[in-house]
């Protein structure tokens, strides 16, 4: 009598463990990614997909801000902070004017670049939902079984972390584009300055390379103070 229980009992709680994983995903599905799969219409939605905090902190539009105080910079040149130097570069009204239009386009190209990532991140969860409709109603429906269930939400758990990451490497991109122009940017304001310009220009060229900062103070205060955040 209980091997005949457990035979008939053992499917309706797999296909209840089916329906309650795909429940729990449904709940939780605000805080995952979902996949770009198109050529997939009965896709079923997998767990445990790497979300976008998972993949890459966003950076925000004062990600310069948030360096070492004063002393040598160590870090990559790409992420070091250019008002570290600017206070030894001893900018003139002008240069300081042109300088901030720099930092504020700056900030507008990662802001941009960070709501491009957020709005391709919607797009897939947005289909991550129906995709978990539809598996719902198939397993409702008794039209998928158990095996198909699994063998789906491995493929589109692949499937969304491949969109995800394609989508984090074109903010990563975008990023790294925002700051190069930046960079292109202050030197050419450098550039363009008669007199001053050629030491200018090396004191900041030098920086670039090493990331030295000559006029630190050493007080443990990072040399900002001319430039509006």
């Amino acid at each position: 009598m209980k091997k005949q229980l457990a035979k008939i009992l053992l499917p309706i709680l797999s296909l209840g463990a089916v329906i309650a994983l795909v429940t729990v995903i449904g709940c939780s599905n605000s805080n995952s990614p979902a996949t770009s799969y198109n050529d997939t219409p009965n896709a079923l939605v997998a767990p445990n997909y790497t979300t976008s905090a998972d993949v890459v902190s966003l950076e925000n539009e004062n990600d310069f801000s948030v360096l070492s105080v004063a002393g040598d910079d160590k870090r990559s040149t790409s992420d070091r902070n250019p008002r570290l130097i600017i206070r030894c570069l001893e900018l003139n009204k002008d240069q300081l004017r042109k300088f901030n239009e720099a930092m504020s386009d700056y900030e507008d190209c990662i802001r941009a670049a960070r709501e491009a990532y957020r709005a391709a991140e919607k797009s897939i969860r947005e289909r991550t939902s129906a995709a978990e409709r539809e598996i719902k109603a198939q397993l409702k429906a008794g039209t998928i079984t158990n095996e198909e269930a699994r063998a789906k939400m491995k493929e589109i758990g692949t499937a969304a972390r491949t969109a995800l990451q394609a989508a984090k490497e074109e903010y990563e991109k975008a990023v790294r584009g925002c700051k190069d122009t930046l960079f292109a940017s202050i030197e050419e304001i450098l550039v363009n300055n008669p007199g001053t310009g050629a030491k200018q220009l090396e004191i900041w060229r030098n920086w670039v390379k090493t990331g030295k900062v000559p006029c630190a103070d050493g007080k443990g205060r990072e040399p900002r103070d001319s430039v509006k955040r």
